[in-house]
């Protein structure tokens, strides 16, 4: 543990800020994480069973019925839709259940595009910290005494390199 932190303390400023954007990141997968498995999820196995029984007797109606008691805001949207495009005599299963799906879609992507953000943003603040830390030991070269340079300089490229 005490290597980590020493590791982030030769990384200097960019190495924090780099934390928090790291830290925001696993923040929203959790959340999304969260959001599919519990908040959208639901036991497919009988709800699938229940629609399929109602669609093998022909019965739209009441595999609706089964969409619309449904605790899940996704999958069950998405099958309710498409069974009313169905009622409806819509010619292609497959635009039906793309007409369906680009409904329930927003749902299920929702800040998913944050994460390439934070992902540029994380990589440009790990090359600022690598170009500061450069700077620091060129700096380091040409301004100290001859028996100083050595450390300045490993401590410069340190930073850099821990960036």
């Amino acid at each position: 543990m005490e290597s980590v932190i020493e590791f982030f303390r030769a990384g200097g400023p960019f190495m924090v800020v780099n934390v928090f954007f790291v830290a925001f990141a696993m923040a929203v997968v959790v959340e999304r994480a969260y959001s599919l498995f519990f908040s959208y999820g639901i036991n497919d196995k009988p709800f699938v069973a229940a629609v399929d029984r109602y669609l093998q007797a022909g019965n739209i109606e009441a595999a609706a019925k089964v969409c619309s008691a449904s605790p899940s805001p996704a999958l069950s949207r998405a099958t309710r839709n498409l069974l009313k495009l169905m009622r409806n005599g819509f010619e292609s299963p497959m635009l039906a259940v793309e007409e369906s799906l680009m409904e329930v879609r927003p749902l299920v992507t929702a800040r998913v595009g944050w994460l390439w953000s934070i992902a540029n943003i994380s990589t440009l603040i790990g090359l600022g910290g690598t170009v500061l830390g450069l700077i620091k030991a060129f700096q380091a070269v040409g301004a100290l005494a001859a028996d100083e340079k050595a450390a300045a300089l490993s401590k410069g490229i340190s930073e850099a390199m821990n960036n």
